[in-house]
C-alpha cells in the first residue's frame, strides 16, 4: 500500500496474522548466524525453563520491515529507527497477530511514529515503536511493492450496550441513537424499554442488532464472545447489566464479575487489532461506603471494578481503555425502597448523558468515575480523585499545599499518559527523563510541545535542558 504523506492520518492502522515454523528459523539462522540452542534444540530449551524452543526476538520482529516498506507508507518508506521489546516467549506454531497504528506525524521531517504490537489471544508478546520517513520519489515506480496490507481508519460509530432493558441501559441506548450511533444490544427479556429502543432506532435510521439471553448462561456468554471476535467494528462496549441489590452472592458474581470478565476478555483481541477501544462498566458508588446489608452486591461490584482497573494498567499503553462509571442513588424501579424519600437522587437520563460525555471526551479519561447530584469526579480506583471539586479549608497554608498537590498530580498524570507509563508509576522516582521508557530526543521535543498545549505555557530554548528534570518542569510550569 503506497500513500503520500498528506494522505496518512493519525489513527490509521493495519493488522495481519503470522505463524513462524522451525523452517523459518533455519532460513533466519543462515542470514543471522544465530545458532543458539534455545531456538532449535528441544532438550536444551527444556532444561532452561522453557517447555520447547522459542523464537529469537529478531525473527519475531521481522514483519516490522514489511509494515513500513509495504504498509506505512509503502514504497516511499525510509526506516529510521525502532525500539523493540520482547514481552513474552513465542513458540513455533503460535498464531500471532501484528497490529500497527500511526500515533504521531512529524511534519517538519515528513516522518511517522508507528506503534506495533504482536499478540496471541489476549497476551501481547512484542511491543515496538518505529519512526519512518516518507520520501518523495517524484514519480519513480517500484514494481516490487504490492498492496499487501489494507490500511484502515476507525470511523465506525457502533457501540455494544449490555443490559439494555434496564432503566439506565435503555436511557443510554436511546441517547446514543439520537447521537448518531448504531447499536448492538443484549438483554434477558424483552420489555417496553426494548420496544422504545427499537422505535427510536427506526425513527433515527440507525442500525440495531439484538443478542438475547441471560449473562448467567455460559452458552450465551460464549455466543456473545464469538460475536465480539467476528465484528471488527465492535470495540466500544458499555456493560449495564446487574442483578438487584438483594440478589444472592452467586447471582451477583455471575453477572457483575464472571459475565463482565468473560466479555471484557472477549473484546480485547479486536481492540488490540485496532489499538483502540473503550469498555465502560456501570458500577456503583456503594463500593465507596458499603451500605449495611449490601455486602454481596458491593463485593461483586468491587471485584469487577478492580478487574477492569487491572486491565487498564495492562493494556492502557496500547490505547485500550477500561473504566468503571459509578453513579450514586439513581431513581429507578431497581432502587425503589432502598433509599429515603428525601435523599437527593439522579435520574437515568442524567446518568446516560454523563456516560456519553465521558465516552466521547478525548481529554478526561479515567479508570474510575464517580457521579452524584453535586457533580462528577474522575480518578483511580483506590481512591485518588483528580478532578475538579473544590473544598473550603480554613487554613490558607493547607489550601495552598492542597492546590500544589493537585497541580503536581495533574502534571504527573499527563507525563504518565504521554510516555505510556502505568497508573502506579512513581513520577517522583524519575531522576532524569532520559531514563524513562520510550524517551528519545525527538520524543522529548514532542513532549515539550505537549506540555505547552496542555498548560498554556511557552518554553524557551533555555528551558530545554531543564525539562529533563521533573522538579524543574514543575518549577517552570507552576512557579515561573
Amino acid at each position: 500500500m503506497d500513500k503520500k504523506y498528506l494522505e496518512i492520518k493519525i489513527g490509521d492502522y493495519l493488522y495481519f496474522d503470522k505463524i513462524f515454523s522451525e523452517k523459518d528459523f533455519h532460513e533466519f539462522s543462515k542470514l543471522s548466524n544465530d545458532k543458539n540452542l534455545l531456538h532449535h534444540d528441544k532438550e536444551y530449551s527444556g532444561r532452561t525453563g522453557f517447555s520447547e524452543p522459542i523464537l529469537p526476538v529478531h525473527l519475531t520482529s521481522l514483519p516490522l520491515s514489511s509494515i513500513v516498506g509495504m504498509g506505512f507508507p509503502g514504497k516511499e518508506a525510509l526506516y529510521l529507527e525502532s525500539n523493540i521489546k520482547a514481552l513474552k516467549p513465542v513458540f513455533y506454531g503460535d498464531k500471532l497477530t501484528y497490529s500497527a497504528r500511526i500515533t504521531h506525524k512529524i511534519d517538519a521531517k515528513r516522518a511517522l511514529k508507528i506503534k506495533v504490537i504482536a499478540f496471541k489471544g489476549i497476551q501481547v508478546v512484542l511491543n515496538a515503536d518505529i519512526v519512518a520517513k516518507v520520501r518523495e520519489d517524484n514519480g519513480v515506480t517500484n514494481s516490487f511493492c504490492q498492496d499487501d496490507y489494507e490500511i484502515r481508519n476507525d470511523k465506525s460509530k457502533k457501540i455494544f450496550v449490555i443490559g439494555a432493558s434496564g432503566e439506565i441501559g435503555s436511557a443510554l441506548c436511546i441517547q446514543l441513537i439520537k447521537n448518531g450511533y448504531d447499536l448492538v444490544i443484549n438483554y434477558r427479556n424483552k420489555n417496553e424499554s426494548i420496544e422504545k429502543i427499537e422505535q427510536t432506532s427506526i425513527s433515527f435510521g440507525r442500525e440495531l442488532n439484538q443478542l438475547v439471553g441471560s449473562l448467567s448462561d455460559l452458552k450465551v456468554l460464549k455466543k456473545i464472545g464469538h460475536f465480539l471476535d467476528r465484528d471488527s467494528d465492535l470495540t466500544n462496549i458499555i456493560y449495564c447489566a446487574s442483578p438487584p441489590v438483594n440478589a444472592n452472592l452467586s447471582e451477583q458474581m455471575a453477572i457483575n464479575f464472571i459475565g463482565l470478565k468473560s466479555l471484557a476478555n472477549s473484546s480485547i483481541p479486536n481492540m488490540l487489532r485496532k489499538q483502540s477501544g473503550h469498555f465502560i462498566y456501570i458500577g456503583s458508588s456503594a463500593i465507596e461506603h458499603n451500605p449495611e446489608g449490601w455486602d454481596d452486591y458491593v463485593a461483586s461490584k468491587a471485584a469487577a471494578t478492580n478487574y477492569l482497573y487491572g486491565l487498564n494498567k495492562r493494556y492502557g499503553k496500547y490505547n485500550l481503555k477500561f473504566s468503571t462509571f459509578s453513579p450514586a442513588y439513581v431513581k429507578t424501579k431497581f432502587s425503589k425502597g432502598l433509599f429515603d424519600n428525601d435523599e437527593p437522587y439522579l435520574i437515568p437520563q442524567q446518568v446516560a448523558e454523563s456516560i456519553i460525555n465521558f465516552f466521547q471526551s478525548t481529554d478526561n479519561f479515567s479508570p474510575y468515575v464517580s457521579m452524584n447530584t453535586y457533580g462528577t469526579k474522575f480518578g483511580s480506583y483506590g481512591f485518588n480523585y483528580k478532578n475538579q471539586e473544590t473544598s473550603s479549608l480554613d487554613n490558607t497554608d493547607d489550601a495552598e499545599k492542597l492546590l500544589d498537590s493537585d497541580q503536581y498530580e495533574t502534571l504527573d498524570q499527563k507525563i504518565r499518559y504521554f510516555f505510556g507509563l502505568g497508573e502506579d508509576y512513581d513520577i517522583n522516582s524519575i531522576l532524569d527523563l532520559k531514563l524513562v521508557p520510550n524517551w528519545d530526543s525527538m520524543k522529548h521535543i514532542e513532549f515539550i510541545l505537549y506540555l505547552e498545549k496542555e498548560f498554556g505555557k511557552n518554553f524557551s530554548s533555555t528551558h530545554l535542558d531543564d525539562t529533563l528534570s521533573i522538579g524543574q518542569i514543575r518549577k517552570i510550569i507552576f512557579e515561573d
